[in-house]
């Protein structure tokens, strides 16, 4: 793979985002290693240089399921 010979850039985290949702569309019933792999390629192929803690923190945003929010619970603060 032929690259400029340009510094890579900084992806944003809505960027890696997008990154790691579209590798995770494509191929959802991988093992972690071939994702994670695949998604930092994805990185280098735009240009970007990647973080594995800022991958981790997108993939746990995109697979975790979100919180149950209480509805019983009472506001800490009175109105």
């Amino acid at each position: 793979m032929l690259r400029p010979n340009r510094p890579l850039q900084t992806p944003t985290f809505a960027q890696t985002i997008v990154i790691a949702k579209d590798v995770l569309q494509r191929m959802p019933q991988s093992d972690s290693g071939e994702l994670l792999e695949r998604i930092k390629r994805r990185h280098l192929a735009e240009g970007f240089r990647y973080d594995n803690d800022q991958i981790h923190r997108a993939l746990r945003a995109l697979t975790d399921p979100a919180r149950v929010w209480d509805h019983n619970r009472r506001s800490a603060r009175s109105t």
